[in-house]
């Protein structure tokens, strides 16, 4: 789903063609243009002729996960993939004056917890599909190569967790 709020991602990019969308602002499944809210992001994929709700969720939160992995297999069946996409914002807005130890948490808790909770609930969606399917987490480019600086070791470490997992 796309993301709103201090969970900003970057454009949408979704299929002309191919299964339906679910836009869920905190799991980032389909992303918000900056400055986009809900509406906008419900109308842009309602555009491409596609089935579309948008739901907010605190992806850090089990009981929020497992909702949401409830309401898209109510709402959907049985899906073929399921992208998390989740990252908190800790370079702008409320996030930039969080110290270094506030920042860690919120990492933590959106990318690294928030992506570990809704693939392990997408993987019980998936297993209901004869082929299965697929799950993308997204990590970030710089965990092998590292970046100087505070923030990117930080995303370094939370990242490297998500591609780690991921493996």
């Amino acid at each position: 789903g796309g993301v709103c709020g201090p969970h900003r991602a970057g454009n949408f990019g979704g299929p002309r063609r191919g299964p339906d969308s679910k836009g869920d602002p905190m799991s980032k499944k389909t992303a918000l243009k900056e400055g986009m809210n809900r509406t906008a992001l419900y109308n842009e994929i309602a555009s491409l002729a596609r089935r579309t709700m948008v739901r907010q969720v605190d992806i850090g939160d089990r009981d929020s996960v497992t909702g949401l992995a409830r309401f898209v297999r109510d709402e959907f069946g049985a899906v073929g993939a399921w992208v998390n996409n989740a990252g908190a914002d800790i370079l702008t807005g409320e996030g930039d004056g969080l110290s270094t130890i506030d920042k860690l948490d919120l990492l933590m808790r959106v990318d690294l917890r928030g992506t570990m909770l809704a693939s392990w609930e997408a993987a019980e969606i998936l297993r209901s599909r004869p082929d299965g399917g697929t799950i993308i987490n997204m990590s970030w480019d710089h965990v092998a190569i590292g970046m100087a600086g505070t923030n990117p070791q930080l995303f370094a470490a939370v990242k490297g967790g998500v591609l780690a997992f991921s493996k």
